[in-house]
């Protein structure tokens, strides 16, 4: 158990480093993100929560004539509520180099998330609809879809 435990901070650790990078170089320059950790909960997600604030962003709920900003804003920071448990999943596959995760429209659901993938050197991408040469360093849309489910993340 605490080797596992172990292994989660060295992952959340990594997955942390590389989404402060990510989000360093896509920003909008008005938009400031961070990852943010409770150190009060030890149970908290490994990874952090996601955290944004800048004009795009809301001060609170309202509730009885009065904004209510107790739980989702603090020192103007909004938690998004994303652990972003997505993005370490997928960067733990040996052919991901970097990984981004956004939301974009969805009709039925209103918005859906899609991953944007960068593979490493020395690895093949092989669309959905090829056929795979069997080779050990492809990667497609399906091979992470069973590398997530593998990792209990389902869709």
């Amino acid at each position: 158990m605490k080797r596992r435990l172990k292994e989660m901070e060295e992952e959340a650790a990594a997955l942390r480093e590389m989404q402060a990078k990510v989000a360093k170089e896509m920003q909008a320059p008005h938009v400031e993100i961070q990852i943010g950790m409770d150190g009060n909960n030890p149970i908290s997600s490994p990874t952090g929560n996601i955290l944004t604030r800048g004009l795009h962003t809301m001060v609170g709920y309202w509730a009885n004539n009065k904004v209510d900003s107790s739980d989702c804003v603090r020192n103007g920071w909004l938690d998004t509520g994303d652990t972003g448990w997505v993005e370490l999943v997928l960067s733990q596959h040996p052919g991901v180099a970097r990984v981004v995760v956004v939301g974009i429209p969805d009709i039925r659901l209103g918005e859906k998330v899609i991953a944007c993938v960068s593979i490493r050197d020395g690895w093949k991408w092989v669309g959905a609809r090829a056929e795979h040469q069997g080779e050990s360093k492809e990667v497609s849309p399906q091979i992470l879809l069973d590398h997530c489910g593998m990792k209990k993340l389902s869709r």
